[in-house]
């Protein structure tokens, strides 16, 4: 469930067995729009099962930036025999990290500062979430608007012995943000490829590389984010490879973006609609159309889906993809919150209680929070203990009749 501080979610990536027995690959020498492709697969994680792109696998057509933006702490676990496999990992780390310019450093295990757990494991059945074998596995924690990488848990497997080079600078990959595997690539990041990779490709360094270039942003949307990567990725790969293939325009590229972004809008996804919208409000990644922008935001403002309704109004509270507008984000947490939905119910008591996008109203803003803590929104158990404090037992009184006399209403898009 939602709260007011956002979505986290946790992921879990691995470099398979087994794959396909033949592929086809870009070759050792790929062009600006393979690797241009490749950034949205990798770092975007954007999903192209819908067959508009072709290029790759995934999780979300919505991507945003994900990355560290702050120190890594880490901490080693498990089987501690392999000494050398142990070293490797760990310099493999600090040369990735060294790389995408994030400082690393040991912490204790168990130490309430680590943010990324390597643990060491020699087994046969080390299995992904949805079942399949794998060498090695990759689970991260990252907040689904900001894009901030928080924690990861790297499970490193001696038991893979063939191929456990490829398996530590792989997994090490998707722990900094290259969460995606494009299959087509000449990468280490491709079950395809990887049995023929050794180390990260020029296509691998120059995507990381991109990811963590200063002008892009932790939590950027996909087409802005893919964009600007074009001129980047031109930048970084010339200074890796004078030789490399002249830069090809990215205008292929952003368009098949475009459509499998519309496609899923066009099919209900609020956040479709908002990375639409920014994407027409700022000219990146689409041509520069107020017009457009603001009818894919009132749309998405409508949607007569609670839980997407409710993605709007976040994204309107915080500035999240598209500009902050507290009154609107207020009006929709409103709407939804007389329907019955304890995330919005609970989003709403915060804005009445600071007077954030309507007049500040703490007994509303009360009985708001017991109401969503009543649903059993944990968040707003704690903002309803902590405003009780604030108020005169006439006034806390007031808010539990208005609770008790509360009824949801029927949902109305506004």
């Amino acid at each position: 469930m939602a709260t007011l501080l956002g979505a986290a979610w946790l992921l879990v990536a691995g470099l398979s067995c087994a794959g396909p027995a033949a592929a086809q690959t870009t070759g050792k020498n790929p062009s600006h729009e393979d690797i241009l492709r490749g950034f949205d697969i990798a770092a975007l994680y954007a999903d192209t099962s819908q067959g508009v792109t072709g290029f790759g696998a995934g999780a979300t057509l919505t991507g945003v930036v994900v990355r560290w933006d702050h120190p890594i702490v880490y901490s080693l676990d498990g089987m501690q025999y392999d000494k050398a496999r142990i070293a490797e990992t760990v310099e493999t780390l600090k040369t990735i990290a060294d790389k995408a310019g994030v400082v690393v450093k040991e912490g204790a295990l168990g130490g309430k500062d680590v943010n990324f757990r390597i643990i060491f494991l020699n087994t046969d059945n080390l299995r992904t979430k949805s079942g399949g074998k794998a060498g090695c596995l990759t689970s991260w924690n990252s907040d689904g608007w900001t894009g901030r990488l928080s924690w990861v848990e790297l499970q490193i497997n001696f038991a893979y012995q063939a191929g456990i080079s490829q398996c530590i600078q792989h997994e090490l990959l998707h722990a900094f943000g290259l969460r995606g595997h494009p299959h087509k690539l000449h990468s280490i990041m491709s079950y395809y490829t990887t049995r023929f990779v050794f180390e990260p490709t020029e296509a691998d360094i120059v995507m990381l590389q991109t990811l963590y270039d200063h002008r892009i942003k932790t939590g950027m949307p996909r087409l802005h984010a893919v964009a600007l990567a074009n001129g980047i990725i031109e930048e970084k790969r010339r200074a890796l490879n004078p030789s490399a293939p002249p830069a090809t325009p990215p205008d292929a590229v952003l368009a098949d973006i475009r459509a499998s972004i519309v496609k899923q809008a066009e099919a209900g996804n609020v956040r479709a609609m908002l990375h639409l919208a920014e994407a027409f409000r700022s000219g990146k990644g689409a041509d520069l159309d107020p017009a457009r922008s603001q009818a894919w935001l009132d749309r998405a403002a409508a949607s007569t889906d609670p839980a997407q309704r409710f993605d709007a109004a976040y994204a309107l509270q915080f500035g999240r993809i598209v500009p902050r507008d507290q009154e609107r984000a207020a009006r929709i947490y409103a709407d939804i919150a007389d329907g019955g939905q304890a995330a919005a119910q609970n989003n709403l008591g915060t804005m009445l209680r600071n007077g954030h996008g309507l007049a500040a109203d703490k007994v509303e803003a009360l009985k708001w929070f017991i109401l969503s803590a009543k649903a059993g929104n944990k968040l707003a158990e704690k903002n309803r203990d902590s405003l009780s404090v604030e108020l005169a037992a006439e006034q806390r009184g007031e808010a539990e009749r208005r609770a008790g006399a509360w009824k949801p209403v029927a949902q109305a898009a506004k």
